[in-house]
């Protein structure tokens, strides 16, 4: 019956044609005019990647990116800005200085990652989707996937390292302020200073608890799940 069909309209496409043909050239118009249209028949395509949900998890990516570059950038600034050199030295001040160089290059090294991983991984998604290449695009989310999470892992290192860096950096700044002001404060200077350390310690740690907090109830429920879909 489907093969009529197609006979039948090849001969309504030859008889149109005829008539056309054999047509005063003034009353072609009228006849095309007259001729009903056939629409094209819509061809189905099944999307391989669903852009609009790839572009928010790419814009979270650069989210990453970009609290990563500024953690880092300010864990720069506060490596420059600091002086450690206390004197007289003793075995407290340089654990405190060995703390401090330390938690800085962590901050800044797995900042460093964290940013260049997550801009990698968004750009090539984008260009992929740019140029039409969605199963490229869905297969390279899949096989970075790993880095990504090492990445994100990165990126709490880096936020926590500065966070407790931080601390170190107004002990030494309160330090070295309060020395070199007046004489009556120059003693009290090394307990001034461990008093802020220790508070913002306290702050720290507070602050990585609910941070910790939030990854355990976002890995319960979002990420556990995406794992079961299996992206």
């Amino acid at each position: 019956m489907l093969e009529s069909s197609f006979d039948l309209l090849e001969a309504e496409g030859d008889e149109v044609e005829a008539a056309l043909l054999s047509a005063h050239p003034l009353t072609r118009p009228i006849i095309v005019a007259a001729i009903p249209r056939r629409l094209p028949s819509p061809v189905m395509v099944s999307p391989v990647v669903d852009l609009t949900r790839v572009r928010v998890r790419l814009e979270g990516y650069t989210s990453y990116s970009v609290v990563s570059a500024l953690i880092m950038n300010a864990a720069l600034r506060v490596l420059t800005s600091t002086a450690v050199e206390i004197k007289p030295q003793t075995w407290k001040t340089r654990v405190a200085q060995s703390a401090f160089l330390i938690f800085i290059t962590i901050s800044v090294l797995c900042g460093a990652y964290t940013t260049v991983n997550f801009a990698l991984v968004s750009v090539y998604a984008k260009t992929a989707i740019g140029i039409g290449l969605d199963e490229q695009c869905a297969t390279l989310l899949k096989l970075t996937q790993p880095y990504r999470a090492m990445a994100f892992r990165s990126f709490v290192g880096c936020l926590s390292s500065f966070c407790f860096a931080f601390p170190l950096a107004i002990y030494f700044k309160l330090r070295v302020e309060i020395e070199k002001g007046e004489d009556a404060w120059k003693s009290r200077a090394p307990a001034v200073a461990t008093a802020a350390l220790l508070i913002g310690f306290a702050i720290t740690l507070r602050m990585c608890r609910d941070w910790i907090s939030i990854i355990s109830t976002a890995t319960e429920h979002v990420y556990k799940a995406r794992v079961a879909l299996g992206r």
